[in-house]
């Protein structure tokens, strides 16, 4: 189910719905559950550091992923593609910050994953890991805009037709011509 090489999970091959990876895996590579469209769920350990560049790319399923603080880098794209994503709990300070991402999105919550992300002590891994938090946010606002049209929709479809409430009376003249035409 998991191909490693010198403590990289290279590649997931398996379709569970809900995966946790090995403790003793120290990073995630590029693309290894890329495409997973059966995955639900991932725990990630704390032997975890990084995550590689599209990890859970296009994984149309994942609904949550839980990181923890030992990791300091997340690739570009990792979280790319995934719709489905509604839930990321990090741990940091020994603590578990679940964050909600189908919850209207308040000034609170925008500066409490700012806050999470300001903390990487290198310039490169504090600009890929801000990266994708934009990248699974724009995810969120896209689910959330489908979900109003969704609605939009489904209120047109109960809205009757305009009636016609006046009527205007014609007079024979206005009504042959009318026919004439």
């Amino acid at each position: 189910m998991f191909v490693k090489k010198k403590g990289v999970l290279t590649k997931y091959t398996g379709n569970d719905r809900e995966v946790t990876i090995p403790y003793g895996i120290t990073s995630i590579g590029n693309d290894a559950f890329w495409s997973c469209s059966s995955l639900e769920s991932v725990t990630i350990p704390d032997s975890v550091t990084a995550i590689g560049n599209s990890a859970f790319e296009e994984c149309t399923s994942l609904i949550s992923v839980t990181i923890p603080d030992s990791v300091t880098n997340i690739g570009y794209s990792a979280f790319k593609k995934c719709p489905s994503l509604k839930t990321i709990q990090v741990t940091k300070d020994g603590k578990i910050h679940t964050y909600n991402l189908e919850r209207e999105l308040d000034n609170e919550y925008w500066q409490e994953i700012k806050e999470l992300l300001n903390t990487s002590s290198e310039q490169d891994d504090s600009i890929q890991q801000r990266l994708t938090a934009l990248e699974i946010i724009v995810t969120a606002l896209q689910k959330q805009v489908a979900d109003l049209q969704e609605q939009l929709t489904a209120c047109k479809k109960r809205i009757p037709p305009k009636k016609i409430t006046t009527f205007y009376p014609l007079s024979r003249e206005e009504l042959l011509e009318i026919a004439e035409r």
